[in-house]
């Protein structure tokens, strides 16, 4: 039967996919200073920057005056934060994760607190879309204001997010040149493999949204579940949709929008290039499809 400890685990930086695990009961002091319990080679860090505090099976973080801050999930702490797994906590350059970790007996902690190379360099924002996703990036680095630009790869294929002043106000994607800024982030947040890169931002050369990054979360999830549910009733991807013949249906009963989607439907033929080409967001491509199947314009080739 093993002991359960809480772990500590580096989604940023060099020690990025390393955990340390803290034993109860514990206080760890996180900063740059010599006398910190875990040191973080960072300009962003204070000498004494936070506290995590494990205590009768509770962990709790606090921020000790530090000059920028401690984040819990995109939110800055003005006081004392009780903390629940999968919990990310962003101090200065690094994100950290919370999770529970089970550590049998004779065995030690996976790292050391006092270990060197748990400092990354100030230039390492940086880490998997995999552990943490496009949403999490945004929320935690784009919390209270701050101005910071997003560098992401989507299996090689590059793409960007401008955040001024904590909102985003520019994006785009180079599998989707020309998309309108939604279908662009809707994409982006539906991805569950790439890299992303985070330097400081600043007022974007073009604004073309102005999204509230909380606001465009929430939207972005339901439009996503909504899409999961919908595409069940599509062919697969490399399947092909054609015109329905003979075409019954009249084309006087479709609007300019449908009419738009028979159009990428007939030049194109398969799904995943429909869904690139329509300037729709991927949910309401979908939905059209199959509106038009239902009502026997198209049909699967």
């Amino acid at each position: 039967m093993g002991e359960r400890y809480h772990s500590l685990r580096f989604l940023t930086g060099k020690s990025q996919g390393s955990e340390l695990v803290v034993t109860d009961p514990s206080e760890l002091v996180v900063g740059r200073g010599g006398d910190a319990g875990l040191i973080l080679l960072d300009g962003m860090v204070s000498r004494k920057h936070a506290c995590f505090t494990l205590k009768d099976g509770g962990m709790r973080v606090e921020d000790m005056g530090s000059a920028n801050g401690t984040f819990v999930n995109g939110q800055k702490l003005r006081e004392p934060a009780e903390l629940k797994a999968g919990d990310r906590i962003l101090i200065g350059a690094t994100i950290l994760k919370l999770t529970c970790a089970v550590v049998y007996s004779g065995t030690e902690p996976t790292i050391d607190v006092s270990e060197d190379v748990l400092a990354p360099e100030p230039s390492d924002l940086s880490g998997d879309l995999a552990d943490v996703g496009v949403a999490n990036v945004l929320q935690t680095y784009g919390a209270d204001g701050q101005d910071i630009f997003l560098d992401l790869r989507f299996d090689g294929v590059p793409g960007f997010v401008s955040v001024y002043r904590g909102r985003i106000w520019d994006c785009g994607l180079d599998s989707l040149p020309g998309a309108p800024p939604m279908k662009v982030l809707l994409r982006m947040f539906g991805a569950s493999q790439g890299e992303y890169y985070v330097r400081p931002g600043g007022p974007p050369e073009a604004r073309r949204v102005d999204y509230d990054i909380p606001a465009l979360i929430v939207e972005a999830k339901r439009a996503l579940d909504e899409l999961d549910v919908l595409r069940q009733r599509l062919p697969d991807d490399g399947d092909s949709l054609v015109l329905a013949r003979p075409l019954l249906a009249s084309l006087l009963a479709l609007d300019d929008v449908d009419l738009m989607v028979v159009q990428l439907s007939h030049n194109l033929g398969r799904i995943e290039r429909i869904l690139d080409q329509c300037r729709l967001t991927d949910t309401d491509t979908v939905r059209r499809l199959l509106g038009l199947i239902d009502r026997g314009y198209l049909r699967k080739g």
